[in-house]
């Protein structure tokens, strides 16, 4: 979750950085596309990483009653299924699935609309 999440970030900074060099549309639409993206990884990654930081304060929570232990994980386990879930249905969408087979074609193909990048390829 953690690598995904790091990915979209690091692609929108990469948009963000070269923003001028894309047509418009298109940079927005990565853009966006991410921003989407990386909230649905970020929302489960957040609970992971809670997950983590609860059973490393193991000390602390000993001296919680144990019916008040018991239900403090499943309760963060339990809220976690929501944006896992949603994350998922996200990943089989007809969203995703246009956004995964524009981005291959952006990246597989030199960008027609971008003089800077076109000059280049023409020079190699």
């Amino acid at each position: 979750m953690h690598q995904a999440r790091v990915a979209t970030r690091r692609m929108r900074s990469a948009l963000i950085l070269f923003h001028n060099s894309l047509p418009e549309p298109t940079a927005v639409y990565f853009e966006e596309r991410l921003k989407w993206l990386g909230g649905l990884f970020g929302e489960v990654r957040d609970l992971d990483v809670f997950i983590i930081n609860l059973t490393n304060c193991k000390d602390k929570l000993e001296s919680f009653p144990k019916a008040e232990k018991k239900s403090t994980g499943r309760v963060v386990i339990k809220r976690r299924r929501i944006p896992l879930k949603a994350l998922k249905e996200a990943l089989k969408s007809r969203r995703y699935q246009n956004f995964e087979r524009r981005l291959k074609q952006f990246l597989e193909a030199p960008c027609v609309d971008c003089p800077e990048i076109t000059a280049r390829y023409e020079q190699d």
